[in-house]
């Protein structure tokens, strides 16, 4: 009965259209399938619902930092592009803390597609310290609240 069920549930409609999602949606999908059918219907869900978890975590975390300094001109680049979720603050902590007191700093979101409030504040934290030692940054909060419409962050204001 659960095998009929199964392939009763295969929809070649259904796989085309998700697979031009990816081939991991498709795999999730396949997944999922193969375990209702070996094993039970719970079974299944849950796999499924599990691998769809891992998949957002993954997406989650997935954030790239380019740091590029000039110490002739005491400036440095921070490039950020993916998701810059709260797995992922240490690692941007880190690439801030490389950069020397009084440096002027330009970051550059264009790649970013998710900036959550944690990597916000640690941005602004930073921004603030900096320009209280007498460097500027250029920081487009703009584009980053487009990214993330937090209320309650404080952003530094241009002077």
């Amino acid at each position: 009965m659960l095998v009929h069920t199964g392939f009763k549930l295969v929809n070649p409609g259904h796989v085309r259209m998700l697979a031009q999602y990816g081939r991991v949606p498709v795999l999730i999908y396949t997944a999922t399938l193969v375990t209702i059918v070996t094993t039970d219907l719970l079974t299944g869900v849950l796999v499924g619902m599990g691998l769809s978890m891992v998949r957002l975590l993954w997406n989650l975390s997935r954030l790239e930092i380019r740091l590029d300094y000039d110490p002739a001109a005491r400036q440095a680049t921070l490039r950020l592009s993916g998701t810059a979720s709260f797995l992922r603050a240490p690692r941007l902590a880190r690439m801030l803390d490389q950069i020397p007191p009084g440096t002027r700093l330009q970051v550059e979101v264009g790649g970013l597609s998710y900036v959550d409030h944690t990597c916000l504040e640690l941005l602004a934290n930073w921004v603030w310290r900096n320009e209280g030692e007498g460097a500027s940054s250029a920081v487009p909060w703009d584009a980053l609240h487009s990214r993330h419409p937090a209320r309650g962050v404080m952003v530094p204001t241009a002077s």
